[in-house]
């Protein structure tokens, strides 16, 4: 149990980072495109090894799936956000302590947020406009992530307030506080599928439990234009299910 939670805590600093400090002090410069994109993410670096290796990748196209009788996810988000960052991959909002997810006897505390453009996950095939990340983590370091995705539609008002507080600079956080109870970025969280996934960021570390809601939230086309013009594209493709069962509640 102690290399366990030493490995995730290890893991925490790396993914939670508002500035990811590890990857600048290294100079290990990543992407989503070119020489530094996905296809090359493990050749930049001994550390970054998983995300060629590694057989339990995230993102999936999430397509075959069995039903299972599930805990349901309990949220209580009830905290402000401390601080937005531009971390030159994603729009990052990291969260005052106070908000937490259970399902069954596991409670994890939400940590951070933060979005990519297009979809990383599919279904069926489908790619979607937006997807957020919730990032939670509980008392052991282990991660627990919360998929949204938002298909291109109606004006979201929740995103829009993110969005008019993200910061242009580079590794500059700011000030914030939005109450994330107030911006009703989903819909609905009884339906969803789970599956055992990694970081869809270098390292790609394994042993990250996904939840990716079934019902997609909306947003304006012109939303995630903004953020695509502000950030780039910053989607990793599906990678392989191999032997992992995606189940469905």
């Amino acid at each position: 149990m102690k290399h366990y939670t030493f490995y995730f805590a290890i893991l925490s600093t790396i993914l939670l980072s508002p500035s990811n400090a590890l990857f600048a002090d290294e100079e290990i410069h990543w992407n989503y495109s070119g020489e530094t994109g996905p296809e090359n993410w493990a050749k930049l670096a001994p550390e970054f090894a998983a995300c060629e290796s590694g057989v339990n990748q995230s993102p999936i196209d999430i397509s075959k799936t069995v039903s299972a009788d599930l805990a349901p996810l309990e949220f209580s988000y009830q905290s402000h956000g401390t601080n937005i960052v531009n971390n030159g991959h994603t729009v990052q909002i990291n969260m005052a302590a106070g908000s937490w997810l259970r399902t069954g006897d596991e409670e994890f505390q939400l940590m951070q947020f933060h979005f990519h453009s297009p979809s990383e996950h599919q279904i069926n095939g489908e790619l979607f406009a937006l997807e957020g990340h919730f990032v939670h983590q509980n008392s052991s370091g282990a991660l627990a992530v919360v998929g949204v995705l938002f298909r291109a539609g109606e004006w979201n008002e929740g995103f829009a307030q993110i969005s008019a507080a993200a910061p242009e600079a580079i590794n500059q956080p700011e000030a914030i506080d939005l109450d994330i109870a107030d911006l009703n970025l989903y819909d609905n969280h009884e339906s969803y599928y789970r599956y055992a996934g990694s970081l869809t960021t270098p390292p790609c570390t394994e042993g990250v439990q996904w939840y990716v809601l079934k019902k997609p939230s909306h947003i304006a086309a012109e939303q995630a234009a903004t953020f695509v013009n502000l950030i780039g594209e910053d989607a990793r493709g599906p990678q392989q299910i191999n032997a992992r069962v995606v189940l469905e509640h």
